[in-house]
């Protein structure tokens, strides 16, 4: 059975000004089932929570101390994981929570049992829904971003593909804001010091993370084995449109020296 793993950006759950955004959250769902009627088993790796918290919360993002922004994690994540696993019971579907630092990726024995929980969870056709734990990750907050996270996930459990969802519709040759001849690359064979030139940084109000995270993100998973696609969030469908060869977003293809573990199904 196909194993996929989708991450989703903050800035692909809010709107300009950072509220959360119900109809984005039920698209990145849509997709979820559409894979799972495929016969897949679907991961989601979700941000979030500080933004859906600072508006509960009445709160300015831009201005917040690294302690309110863990709080309004606390806050933020019980909205959101309220919001997927509400609309994945409407479609029949259980969610489950799992909240990560990077110390639990980094612990042999944490990641262990990380490992078979997950394992456990897919066997009775759960979705996990994983999220960085931002009330007590204070590096996270400031520099991280859950491009590396979905990644680590991803070869964790031998995935087959990991799907970076994102507000941009793939990798491009140059800021194509900045140049109108920057065209988009449908597929990169190696990430190279050339193709990491070609990344900015987060350009979004909400996010932590920008192009060179997510290429970063795909660098380590494609070296472990994993295919990862950088494809647009808000296209309906995007997922299934890939993997039945659209040419859609940007394609990483696995690392040629990477040694891909088989799992047992």
């Amino acid at each position: 059975m196909q194993r996929i793993i989708l991450k989703v950006g903050s800035s692909s759950l809010t709107n300009q000004v950072g509220r959360l955004e119900f109809s984005k959250i039920l698209q990145v769902v849509e997709q979820i089932i559409e894979l799972r009627l495929q016969g897949k088993e679907v991961l989601l790796v979700s941000s979030g929570a500080i933004a859906a918290g600072t508006e509960r919360l009445g709160w300015n993002r831009s201005n917040l101390s690294v302690p309110e922004k863990q709080a309004a994690a606390a806050v933020g994540q019980a909205k959101v994981i309220e919001n997927y696993t509400k609309l994945l019971e409407e479609f029949g579907y259980l969610g489950a929570q799992i909240l990560l630092t990077r110390e639990d990726m980094d612990d042999a024995g944490r990641k262990f049992h990380l490992g078979n929980t997950i394992e456990v969870l897919l066997t009775g056709g759960v979705i996990p829904i994983f999220n960085e734990n931002d009330s007590v990750a204070v590096e996270e907050i400031r520099f991280g971003e859950n491009d590396q996270l979905a990644a680590m996930i991803a070869v964790l459990v031998h995935a087959d593909c990991l799907l970076l969802l994102t507000d941009i519709d793939g990798l491009y040759s140059d800021n194509p804001a900045d140049n109108p001849a920057a065209v988009r690359i449908p597929v990169v064979e190696t990430i190279t010091d050339e193709i990491m030139k070609t990344a900015g940084n987060s350009g979004s109000l909400v996010g932590t993370g920008g192009m060179r995270s997510k290429l970063e993100a795909a660098k380590f998973a494609t070296a472990h084995g994993v295919e990862v696609r950088i494809l647009p969030a808000l296209e309906r469908g995007v997922a299934v449109k890939s993997l039945t060869g659209e040419d859609i977003g940007t394609r990483f293809l696995i690392h040629p020296s990477a040694h891909k573990r088989s799992r047992v199904n």
